[in-house]
This record gives structure tokens, C-alpha cells and sequence, in this order.
């Protein structure tokens, strides 16, 4: 029996899609994951592959790959302005910082890379920034305590004493003098 694949009425093409307009996009670094290069000038070290994701309105899923080589200047000071725009710690080695960065927003400075070798032009991120204040939404707790109850009417503490026209008055707990009525 053929078990070779055949059911292509099942299978959607791949998508076309348009360069993003250059801007800055809020985002999220999604995944990462470790190679080892293959190209002469740098063969056999590491290269972290990092998948980041547009979670702005329109481009909303889009997807923008980063590489990160450890040996490169320019791939470390990436990796620490990723950091800084994350809150993430600059503790441990780079694919330590990128893995503890992940799933944090961030602002990312998109632009377009030429393509070379007939390969088309692409996105890239070519700088990193924090969320503004406004934007910024701390954990929110898992409960909001109650607010506290007011009476609705005032309660007695047991002082009374009388008004000029003779009618008793109380102290209530807020500290303020009512009309007995």
C-alpha cells in the first residue's frame, strides 16, 4: 500500500503575505530555539532562532524572525536592549535571557532587510523598547478584596445628649453628632 500523501483538497496554500510597514509594533518574543551554524565564517557555533510575534491590532499574529549569535557584539547588545525592554534579569548566558524574556511585551522597531541572492526583502526588528506606562498592565490579582461596608444609618455608641430645642442626639462611630429620631 502507498502511504504517500494525496489528499491535497485538504490542504489550504500558503498564504502570500506583504511586507510590514517600518513603525513600531507592540510584540512578544514566542519562541526560541538553538542551532549550530552551518555557514563558513562562524561554523559550528551557536545561533539562537527567535520567533516574535505582532500583537498590535492590525498585524496581530504576524510573525518577524531574530536571530542572536552569543559571539557577535551586535547580537548581545540586541539581546540586552530585548532584555531591558522586557523587565528580564540579565543573569546567565543569552539563550537563558531569551528564554526567561518570552512571552513579555515589548515594543520592537520593525523595519526592512534588502534580500540578497535572490532572496526577496524581509522584516526585521532593528531595536527594542519598553511598553509605555499607560500601556503597562500589572498582574492583577486573582480577587479584588470587598469595599468596606458603610452603614446606612448611623449607629448608636450609647452617648446621647440633648440639642438646644430639648430632642436627644447620639454619637455615632464616624465621630459625628445625629438627630435621635
Amino acid at each position: 500500500m502507498n502511504n504517500e500523501f494525496s489528499d491535497w483538497d485538504s490542504v489550504e496554500a500558503t498564504p502570500e503575505y506583504s511586507l510590514i510597514p517600518k513603525g513600531d509594533y507592540k510584540m512578544l518574543l514566542e519562541k526560541v530555539s538553538q542551532e549550530t551554524v552551518k555557514s563558513p565564517d562562524n561554523m559550528g557555533k551557536p545561533r539562537y532562532n527567535c520567533q516574535i510575534t505582532i500583537t498590535d491590532e492590525k498585524y496581530t499574529g504576524r510573525k518577524i524572525f531574530r536571530d542572536f549569535m552569543p559571539h557577535s557584539d551586535k547580537s548581545r547588545s540586541a539581546v540586552k536592549a530585548l532584555a531591558l525592554a522586557t523587565g528580564t534579569p540579565l543573569q546567565g548566558n543569552m539563550i537563558q535571557v531569551l528564554i526567561a524574556a518570552m512571552n513579555k511585551d515589548f515594543i520592537g522597531n520593525v523595519g526592512v532587510s534588502k534580500g540578497n541572492d535572490g532572496y526577496p526583502d524581509q522584516n526585521t526588528i532593528w531595536s527594542f523598547k519598553s511598553l509605555p506606562v499607560a500601556q503597562y498592565q500589572p498582574p492583577q490579582p486573582a480577587y479584588a478584596p470587598a469595599p468596606p461596608v458603610q452603614p446606612q444609618q448611623p449607629i448608636r455608641t450609647g452617648k446621647t445628649a440633648s440639642s438646644q430645642d430639648g430632642k436627644p442626639i447620639f454619637l455615632a462611630t464616624d465621630g459625628n453628632w445625629y438627630l435621635d429620631q
